[in-house]
C-alpha cells in the first residue's frame, strides 16, 4: 500500500509527460527522514536525484510524511536513507 503511494507520484508525472510527447522518465531519488515517536516521519528531504523531476521529488516527500512507520526504540529517533528507483516500463 505505501509503495503504491510513492509509485502514484511517478505514474502521475509520467502520464502528464506522455501527453506532451515525452515518453521516458527514469532515475533514482534518494530521500532521508527521521522517524520519531509514534512512527511519524519528520524532516523528509531529498538527498540526491537523477530523475530530473522536482514534482515527483516533492510528491514523494509529502507522501512519506503521511506514512506511519514502526516506532523507534523509546526516546530515540531512527534516521532513514532510502533510494527510490524509477524505470519506465511502457
Amino acid at each position: 500500500h505505501n509503495l503504491n503511494l510513492i509509485r502514484g507520484c511517478y505514474n502521475k508525472e509520467l502520464n502528464r509527460l506522455d501527453k506532451v510527447g515525452r515518453k521516458s522518465l527514469e532515475g533514482k531519488v534518494v530521500l532521508k527522514w527521521d522517524i520519531v515517536n509514534n512512527g511519524i516521519a519528520k524532516d523528509v528531504r531529498v538527498v540526491s536525484s537523477t530523475l530530473g523531476s522536482a514534482e515527483i521529488e516533492k510528491c514523494i516527500a509529502e507522501r512519506l510524511a503521511t506514512i506511519i512507520f514502526p516506532d523507534p526504540p523509546k526516546g530515540t529517533t531512527a534516521e532513514v536513507v532510502y533510494p527510490f528507483v524509477f524505470k519506465n516500463e511502457r
